[in-house]
């Protein structure tokens, strides 16, 4: 005897939501895996200084800038695809950075081991953000630290013929 078609589809409809519970169960806890070892900025951070910073592209199209880390000169190149600031650990030493938790990031060229560290100020032009969070990366051998979301966040970006502007974002009312 066969069940009733209602007694089927209820069944049928019982599965659906059981599966459905389960994948979003283990999407959750995927999502809070991932998500704890992804380094935050934290909402600490200070913005200052009312400048706008334009770039012009290089030859490669890359934007390239002069600014500082802890108040020391850096060369920046601005790294949309990059969540952190990142420097290598040439740059790190120099810096007299501290390495912190060790973490794996995704590059370029595939996963890296890499250090949280954080940045008692980041300046680019007349603009200067304070407390942000950074990586140093071992195998990252450039002169050129990558400026990271850590810091595009915060600012807004503008991009047209070939010239990048950065301008400070108003302050948000809490």
């Amino acid at each position: 005897m066969t069940p009733p078609r209602s007694l089927k589809q209820l069944s049928t409809l019982v599965f659906w939501l059981v599966l459905l519970s389960l994948l979003l169960r283990g999407a959750r806890h995927i999502s809070q895996d991932t998500s704890a070892n992804r380094p935050r900025a934290p909402d600490s951070i200070i913005v200052s200084g009312n400048d706008s910073v334009s770039i012009r592209a290089n030859k490669r199209g890359q934007f390239v800038a002069n600014g500082a880390i802890n108040g020391e000169r850096i060369r920046f190149l601005v790294d949309t695809g990059a969540t952190l600031v990142t420097v290598s650990s040439a740059q790190a030493r120099r810096l007299r950075l501290t390495p912190g938790k060790p973490i794996t990031v995704n590059t370029a060229a595939g996963e890296a081991k890499a250090f949280l560290t954080r940045l008692s100020s980041v300046q680019l032009g007349g603009i200067t953000l304070q407390g942000v969070n950074a990586t140093i990366v071992p195998s990252y051998e450039s002169e050129v630290a990558l400026l990271g979301m850590s810091v595009l966040r915060h600012l807004s970006t503008e991009n047209a013929n070939g010239v990048m502007i950065l301008k400070t974002l108003p302050p948000t009312r809490q």
